[in-house]
């Protein structure tokens, strides 16, 4: 080890050693999840031997990014034990060995539920074919019903949810499923398809809007919506005109709006300018203004930019560059001075804020060149 990391290793020695165990942890958490650089491995080889376990499993963590093979058999290990988080690791760092003893943990019920959802997860993010079968098992298995407290979604939903990781080849699966008598296989098959953007379905989809459970038509016309078949223009603006139902309704707008149907541009300004609808729905509505690029939005984010909601106006500020009117910037850098009086004006918001004024201000250069 140079020089220069010598101290700093002493220092994270030791306090990893540390009595008190919520200032080891902390300690743990500050200074192993930034060491990703070559000089500080030795220091995470001697944390995965620490008899923390928490402190192992966050150093597993890291050297599983370096592919340091006895991270992984320790992650492995640990999967005996229900540690999510070693599932996580597992699925993280896409390592294909473990896609056999994860199957195994997913198709036994004596796991715990939690732990079986997690690890439905992390068979998806690895992505082996091997999972296809097992995956598909379980998510049309109608007697995998049991949930866990303070969770609305059995393991079948996980596993039908990473299911649709593994692309095109699982659309056929989840056009049948979308048939299913069962509730949560058509919910979990009409997200899967939005997200697959599956042409194939849009039929099915339209049929859908009209489903007994409110919950598969607000799914449905969100999916009709991400997958932009102009086949849904009518049927969703159909929605629009009849529907009393306050969700599916801005769901509908927010869905004609990314059909691009220029009739979405004033239920679209009706959604953003209605301070009681969900401050998300909101900035969606922004942001496709913006997209749709007519005149009659410009006033409307404009003024959506004094919102008291991070998601609201950094949508609206995300809007206003694709309308691409300079006018609009110098409102934009207000958003950006004021962000301590804005509520939930985090990374995502502070990010849409600054890459507006950037692109606005290129533009302006541009102008006067």
């Amino acid at each position: 080890m140079e020089h220069g990391y010598k101290r700093e290793f002493e220092l994270i020695i030791q306090d990893l050693k540390e009595p008190d165990i919520r200032l080891r942890r902390n300690s743990a958490k500050k200074n192993l999840s930034r060491l990703d650089a070559p000089e500080f491995f030795e220091i995470l080889v001697e944390a995965l031997d620490a008899e923390d376990l928490w402190v192992k499993e966050l150093a597993a963590g890291r050297l599983a990014k370096q592919n340091y093979e006895k991270a992984f058999q320790f992650l492995l290990d640990n999967l005996q034990n229900n540690r999510s988080s070693a599932a996580q690791h597992l699925g993280i760092n896409k390592y294909k060995p473990a896609v056999k003893p994860l199957i195994s943990i997913l198709v036994d019920r004596t796991r715990p539920i939690w732990f079986r959802r997690v690890v439905a997860e992390a068979i998806g993010e690895i992505g082996d074919e091997r999972a296809i079968q097992p995956l598909t098992q379980v998510y049309l298995d109608k007697t995998e019903t049991e949930i866990e407290l303070y969770w609305d979604l059995t393991v079948r939903y996980h596993a039908g949810e990473s299911l649709s990781r593994f692309g095109e080849i699982t659309i056929p699966i989840f056009l049948s499923a979308s048939k299913d008598k069962d509730e949560e296989t058509r919910l979990c098959a009409v997200r899967a398809l939005g997200k697959l953007a599956s042409h194939e379905a849009v039929p099915s989809l339209i049929n859908l809007l009209q489903d007994e459970e409110r919950i598969i038509g607000w799914a449905a016309v969100r999916s009709l919506g991400e997958i932009g078949d102009n086949r849904a223009i009518d049927p969703v603006f159909n929605v629009i005109l009849n529907t009393k139902d306050r969700t599916m309704y801005e769901n509908a707008c927010i869905a004609l709006g990314k059909l691009g149907d220029i009739r979405a541009v004033e239920l679209l300004i009706s959604i953003l300018e209605n301070q009681r609808i969900f401050r998300i729905a909101r900035g969606n509505a922004a942001y496709l203004l913006g997209k749709l690029g007519d005149p009659r939005s410009y006033q409307p984010l404009i003024e959506a930019l004094e919102s008291k909601w991070g998601e609201v106006c950094g949508r609206a500020a995300e809007g206003l560059a694709i309308f691409g009117d300079t006018n609009a910037l110098p409102n934009i850098q207000k958003v950006q001075e004021n962000r301590a009086n804005i509520r939930n004006y985090e990374r995502e918001a502070e990010e849409r804020v600054a890459k507006a004024i950037e692109i606005l201000q290129e533009k302006l250069q541009e102008q006067h060149n």
